[in-house]
């Protein structure tokens, strides 16, 4: 399978840039991307050992300037002269555009369906979650149309506090969908004002408090000497900084602890963390950071 070039047309150093004096001579093989030299090997040893008469097979060979370009390589095997070796005779085309805008495109696909196959998995787990806080309120309000005038004040008190809290947080989760299909049509509009940062990590930090701590958590704000002034809209930072505590909160077993801190590493940049003594990401996860 070390077979060697006995002719180049001049087509070889156009296509490669390898030089036909330096290449003539040479085995073969030396030419293939690693990652196609088994393909290689299978084709020219199948032409050889005279198992098939002619192949086409499709690789990456390597550049004189660096890198590899796909080429189709078509090669027949020439009837054996008395007294000579096996003779290959064979054309290259390069297919390396084709090939690329193929390989665009199944990525392409294959992107479209992870973010359709994401989008069901988004819409089965939000139905579960709409339908939690609803059935409270359908239940109570039922429980209080039909007993309402027999029940208890305390009781009657509680249910309404229940049907209170489950529609607002119906409604987050509603709005959270709305966002979503604006961001994804391209319809934010940001409305930006100078803002600290720690007061705005202060007011979330105020309002997550007693869900911290209810799982018995440390919820704390590390506040910079100096205010942290931005420009940014207010309404989509509370928003962030309200998701990324309430997954600390959800993911940091009792016990642990969870900080916010704004801070200004440089006059020209700005900061804001959440802090959690909870499982964290693996390492290979990191990349799927930001993707549907």
């Amino acid at each position: 399978d070390q077979g060697s070039w006995s002719f180049l047309s001049p087509a070889w150093a156009e296509l490669t840039g390898w030089s036909i004096a330096g290449s003539l001579g040479r085995p073969c093989l030396d030419f293939i991307d690693p990652e196609f030299l088994d393909t290689a090997r299978t084709a020219i040893g199948a032409l050889f050992t005279g198992q098939v008469e002619t192949s086409r097979w499709e690789g990456r060979l390597l550049l004189a300037g660096g890198g590899s370009r796909w080429f189709v390589v078509n090669s027949r095997r020439l009837p054996q002269a008395p007294g000579r070796g096996v003779e290959i005779v064979g054309t290259l085309i390069d297919v390396d555009d084709t090939k690329q805008a193929e390989l665009a495109l199944i990525e392409a696909k294959r992107a479209a369906e992870a973010a359709n196959r994401a989008k069901s998995e988004f819409l089965s787990t939000m139905s579960h979650e709409l339908r939690t806080p609803l059935n409270a309120v359908i239940g109570l309000t039922e429980s209080l149309i039909e007993d309402g005038a027999t029940l208890e004040p305390v009781r009657t008190q509680r249910y309404l506090e229940i049907i209170h809290r489950s529609g607002k947080q119906l409604l987050a989760q509603i709005n959270d969908v709305l966002d979503l299909a604006r961001i994804e049509a391209g319809q934010i509009r940001l409305a930006p004002t100078r803002l600290d940062l720690s007061s705005v990590g202060g007011s979330v930090v105020e309002v997550l408090r007693r869900t911290a701590e209810a799982k018995r958590l440390q919820l704390s704000l590390v506040r910079s000497p100096a205010p942290v002034l931005v420009m940014a809209d207010e309404r989509l930072l509370r928003q962030i900084l309200n998701n990324l505590v309430n997954n600390a909160i959800k993911f940091t077993p009792e016990g642990g602890a969870i900080t916010v801190e704004a801070t200004a590493p440089r006059p020209d940049v700005v900061a804001i963390a959440v802090r959690d003594t909870g499982i964290g990401m693996a390492p290979e996860k990191l990349a799927m950071l930001f993707k549907p």
